[in-house]
């Protein structure tokens, strides 16, 4: 299983970086979003609130972030994987993907 992990970052229109998540995989599989403690703003379904987030599968939220998916562009790929290709960007918000 290969190892995964992302910094999640925030750039309003400022365009300054704020780190505010790490995503990871651990060894036994399971996804980890993991809120840094200073984090200012809040990712999509991820409230503050809580600030550790473990899963078996990658989240929807997460994984609707990549485009080609649907499209079957790159089949042998895991879909977390593909993030990097995108850096998770969507034109509705102002999160990113940074390859760690």
């Amino acid at each position: 299983m290969n190892k995964l992990n992302y910094k999640i970052i925030y750039r309003n229109g400022d365009r300054i970086p704020h780190d505010i998540a790490l995503l990871s995989r651990r060894e036994n599989g399971k996804f980890v979003f993991k809120y840094l403690e200073y984090a200012k703003y809040e990712f999509p379904g991820f409230p503050l609130a809580k600030k550790t987030y473990e899963n078996d599968t990658l989240w929807e939220q997460i994984s609707f972030r990549i485009p080609n998916v649907l499209r079957k562009q790159h089949p042998d790929t895991p879909t977390e994987e593909l993030i990097k290709n995108t850096e998770g960007k969507l034109v509705t918000d102002h999160f990113e993907f940074l390859l760690q």
